[in-house]
């Protein structure tokens, strides 16, 4: 299958995901991920631009995630999402056409590696899920200045996560946001800003497992 950017099928993540899903609902999903490199590219573009600690400690950077082959293909993404950054309609295009030819797909992560790192790049994402409604498109994100909570459709599930370098205004808004599902209130009531955690207390909750997995994929 010919496709315009690389999609990541078999990554740790993914099938820890895929596996998950299996176990607490007895179906099958097929998950694909798209990436770009992590915090900064090789022509100096940032990806990650509200990264905090977790920079140190990117996992996108290590395994088979880190390897040459893995990091050339998420620089080719970049470039070629680039090459259209004055062309939103024409990127959107390009991207739902590689959906489009994907068989089987039920749901696709948004950035093992990487993170929206503008608004018009969000933007096109957003539109990319209102074009594919079947599909479920997530995202664990620390771009939240970039968001519009309201002009999301259903089958985009974005969460917000902790060890963001953002502002404590900032996360106030987004628990007062009224789109804002219940998890991702309970994650962004200890999200770390500028280092420091908002609830004052370690998270023990067992949220990035079987709950979390299943609230942002299950969108019907």
């Amino acid at each position: 299958m010919h496709t315009q950017f690389y999609w990541s099928k078999t990554n740790a993540k993914l099938i820890k995901t895929a596996k998950h899903w299996r176990k607490r609902f007895g179906t099958d999903v097929r998950i694909v991920s798209f990436n770009i490199p992590q915090l900064k590219s090789e022509t100096g573009k940032t990806t990650c631009p509200y990264a905090g600690v977790c920079a140190e400690v990117c996992y996108a950077a290590q395994g088979h995630m880190g390897m040459p082959a893995a990091t050339a293909a998420y620089e080719r993404n970049l470039a070629k999402v680039m090459k259209f950054n004055r062309s939103q309609k024409k990127l959107s295009e390009l991207i739902c056409e590689d959906v489009g030819n994907m068989r089987r797909v039920t749901h696709i992560r948004l950035h093992d590696s990487g993170d929206f790192f503008s608004r018009w790049y969000y933007e096109t994402w957003v539109g990319v899920a209102e074009h594919n409604p079947d599909i479920t498109f997530y995202a664990y994100t620390k771009s939240l200045p970039f968001l519009d909570w309201d002009s999301h459709p259903s089958n985009l599930r974005v969460v917000p996560t902790r060890a963001s370098a953002i502002s404590p205004a900032t996360v106030t808004a987004i628990r007062a946001t009224s789109r804002l599902s219940w998890v991702a209130r309970r994650l962004a009531s200890s999200i770390t800003v500028s280092g420091s955690s908002q609830s004052g207390t370690k998270d023990t909750s067992p949220f990035s497992s079987e709950l979390l997995i299943s609230s942002v994929l299950a969108h019907r």
